[in-house]
């Protein structure tokens, strides 16, 4: 089998603080044929500036400066570019096992993979989670219907997973969403693809940066883009009634989400649209019975709450979040 190149694509945007230690872990991979291509997409900070410095000493690294289009585009561009048999995506304020990519492509070759995927640890200040692992080496056939045990691991981000360009074809990155995109490219990807392997080492630093897009503050556009982009994939893949009960779960966690964040932002009575159409969907949930999976008590509990306790859910979720907080802190 050799050793393939595998393209890694690095959107890069005012990141300075964190960007050598992401560019570092690259350099130190094991793997033998990589390359890295790193878009610096309209960078106001040293960030343009860092990624020029890694390229001239190190020739893996290659560097593309366009103006500031978001991450969707810059993820496009990347691939545009690349030029590997396997691609991989990193954020740019992450970084990666020296092993992940040699990890990752072996598992590819050895069950004739298109999507291979390992786990995340999730980072937050001093705090650190392993995620998205399967215990056990799972290899899935992508046949109709698609095993559920599939989507127990399976992350919404594509920075912890290796493609087969083969099976990217021309897809690309929808820039309507600015979040979900990666999401969304995901299952555009498996939805063309055979074979996906989850593996059971987590590799990849997934790091709650407070200045990225997925922490700024809440507003219409963030709030209702992973929603947005949920609703459209349930449509596109309306065909694949395995996807589309995933997107549909999917929403439902993206529903009590959204709820959470207005309650505890005490932003609501802003989106007094969008609450009320997230309302009549717990209704309705209350009413018929969720079709795809059985709900957990709890669940039940929010979807009661926000579909007819509206007034208890905004009263007592704080206080309830504050209580766990403290038992947290006790601890």
């Amino acid at each position: 089998m050799g050793n393939p190149k595998l393209s890694v694509i690095v959107p890069v945007y005012n990141v300075e603080e964190h960007l050598k230690r992401c560019l570092d872990s690259l350099r130190c991979q094991n793997y033998p044929n990589l390359e890295f291509v790193l878009v610096d997409d309209g960078s106001t900070d040293g960030s343009g500036r860092i990624c020029d410095e890694y390229a001239a000493v190190d020739a893996r690294f290659q560097v593309i400066h366009q103006e500031n289009a978001g991450a969707a585009s810059a993820r496009n561009t990347g691939l545009n570019a690349a030029t590997g048999e396997r691609i991989g995506f990193v954020d740019s304020d992450d970084y990666i096992e020296p092993d992940m990519y040699s990890y990752l492509l072996e598992l590819a070759q050895r069950h004739n993979a298109d999507i291979v995927q390992c786990g995340l640890l999730w980072e937050e200040g001093d705090r650190q989670e392993i995620c998205n692992t399967a215990e056990r080496e799972m290899c899935i056939t992508l046949d109709e219907p698609i095993p559920t045990e599939l989507w127990k691991y399976f992350a919404n981000s594509s920075s912890n997973k290796l493609f087969s360009r083969e099976r990217i074809g021309s897809k690309k990155f929808n820039s309507a969403f600015i979040i979900g995109e990666d999401f969304l490219f995901n299952l555009q990807v498996l939805s063309d693809s055979h074979k996906v392997v989850l593996g059971t080492k987590a590799a990849y630093h997934y790091v709650q940066n407070t200045n990225s897009v997925c922490h700024t503050a809440v507003n219409s556009t963030t709030l209702e883009s992973m929603r947005n982009m949920l609703l459209y994939a349930e449509k596109l893949f309306a065909s694949r009634e395995s996807l589309t009960r995933f997107c549909k779960d999917q929403r439902l966690n993206n529903n009590f989400d959204i709820c959470s964040k207005l309650v505890c932002a005490e932003m609501a009575s802003q989106y007094t649209e969008l609450v009320d159409t997230i309302r009549q969907e717990m209704r309705m949930l209350w009413h018929t019975g969720y079709e795809t999976r059985a709900l957990s008590l709890k669940e039940k509990i929010k979807c009661f709450l926000i579909g007819y306790g509206w007034g208890i859910y905004r009263f007592g979720l704080p206080k309830w979040k504050k209580w766990v907080l403290s038992k947290q802190k006790v601890r």
